[in-house]
């Protein structure tokens, strides 16, 4: 470290600490990110010197683990941006009465306590600054219970605004649009005032992309032991109504061959006994990695993926999605009364 210091009287090297909200919501907004976290390291440090950039990412509360899921201590690379956000943990939580914000920062808060102690000598070369970026609301806890420093056992929203700035911690809160963090903000102005002095930014939501209805699902696709893609769905070409509603917020994927042409898949859905309703699927991220490589694995095994749930009414899951490529998305034939009557090749799972 102490050959990256800058010369006395120089610009401070900045200390930023990404803290992330591992929500669904938040995953919806992510292309957003990377470029505003360049643009403002930029702003905070010119061409020189580089910043050193950490990571937090916490999720709900109530498991049997840390919310805190997710710590990457300062360094100069911050190429993590440029990656997938399931390598960050953005995405993992699909639905939460409450996240735990405060274990997040207290998590934060020890990090830096921990660059601090490593650079006691050097102090004031580096100025502090905490970026926090939230979709789902705070859960109802009043204290942290996974800090690892006991100076921070009482930490509470009301104390937090001090442990900030004793550190010289600039904090800067950045929240999703229309999310149930920023109804929370917009409605309650005292939930301005307890979460620090702070620069308060809003991040749009695509409005195509909109809530569920009848005709278009907005969820996650889970394949293989940990590859996720958050995918919208809508109506394609017409048929009967996909009922997306009544989906669930998880589909997980089956492979199942050997899938027919696209030609004579349409003609299928034209003559099975039961008409599908018809939907393409695309990935909410424009460079989805992980949706990508599902769309060119089930191209080169030529294969089908099938998704399974329990429909309304019934007891046990059965196959009611039938998902093929179409391009860069996917196309799915979709059963949502009667699941899956027959298949269009005779079906042979994969191992």
């Amino acid at each position: 470290m102490a050959n990256c210091l800058p010369p006395p009287g120089a610009q401070k090297i900045p200390v930023v600490l990404i803290l992330l909200d591992s929500s669904f919501f938040f995953f919806m907004v992510w292309d957003q990110v990377p470029s505003l976290c360049r643009e403002l390291l930029v702003d905070s440090s010119g061409l020189s010197p580089k910043p050193l950039v950490g990571y937090i990412t916490y999720g709900p509360s109530g498991s049997v683990h840390s919310p805190v899921f997710l710590k990457r201590f300062f360094v100069e690379d911050a190429h993590e941006l440029l990656g997938s956000p399931n390598a960050l943990g953005i995405g993992h939580t699909v639905y939460s009465s409450g996240m735990a914000v405060l274990e997040g920062c207290a998590a934060a808060i020890e990090m830096f306590d921990e660059f601090q102690s490593r650079n006691k000598v050097h102090q004031e070369v580096f100025s502090y600054h905490l970026w926090h970026f939230a979709a789902e609301k705070p859960d109802r806890n009043m204290r942290p219970i996974w800090n690892d420093s006991p100076a921070l056992a009482n930490l509470t929203w009301k104390t937090l605004p001090e442990e900030l700035k004793t550190r010289n911690i600039n904090y800067s809160i950045f929240v999703v649009q229309g999310s149930p963090i920023f109804e929370l903000f917009t409605t309650n102005p005292d939930a301005r005032r307890c979460t620090v002095k702070s620069i308060f930014y809003t991040i749009p939501l695509d409005p195509s992309l909109g809530q569920r209805s009848d005709d278009r699902w907005l969820g996650i696709l889970r394949w293989g032991d940990t590859a996720t893609a958050i995918v919208f769905a809508s109506d394609s070409i017409g048929g009967s109504q996909p009922l997306a509603a009544t989906w669930p917020d998880v589909l997980s994927l089956e492979c199942i061959g050997s899938a027919v042409s696209i030609t004579d898949f349409h003609r299928w859905t034209k003559g099975v006994t039961v008409r599908p309703a018809m939907m393409r699927f695309r990935p909410v991220l424009k460079n989805d990695n992980d949706f990508g490589q599902l769309v060119e694995f089930l191209r080169v095994r030529n294969c089908y993926a099938v998704a399974s749930w329990v429909l309304p009414g019934n007891v046990h899951a059965t196959r009611n999605l039938l998902m093929r490529p179409a391009g860069r998305h996917l196309l799915g034939a979709v059963f949502p009364v009667s699941g899956i009557p027959a298949f269009p090749p005779s079906p042979q799972q994969w191992v």
